[in-house]
């Protein structure tokens, strides 16, 4: 897998040291492409509206449906390119945040991601 570097605070593509796109690759580019599949709202996609993730109905919410939100996030690690399975997901309402962290098994080894 390959997939373009960006940036944790504002997801911003960066420019690796030799001036170029930096471009990840094997596990770094899975743990990347997995955060993105997770930080994708549902309805965002023109072609995949069902796809995402329902933040609009569940992190606003003061009691979110946390079991709701962790079945779509499920759903959404499953479907990222060389995700073999998800060995552990815990998701939690931390101070009026969902919180969750995964790791996920891929061809290239156990990938660990927080969001």
């Amino acid at each position: 897998m390959r997939t373009f570097g960006a940036t944790e605070s504002h997801n911003d593509l960066y420019l690796d040291k030799g001036g170029s796109l930096a471009i990840l690759l094997g596990a770094e580019a899975v743990a990347e492409t997995s955060e993105h599949f997770a930080q994708t709202l549902r309805g965002e996609m023109i072609y995949e509206t069902q796809s995402g993730i329902p933040y609009l109905g569940q992190t606003f919410e003061r009691s979110p449906n946390l079991a709701q939100f962790e079945a779509a996030l499920r759903r959404r690690l499953e479907a990222v390119p060389e995700v073999t399975s998800i060995e552990a997901l815990d998701v939690q309402w931390v101070s009026g945040e969902i919180k969750y962290t995964a790791t996920l098994e891929t061809p290239q080894g156990l990938v660990s991601i927080n969001g």
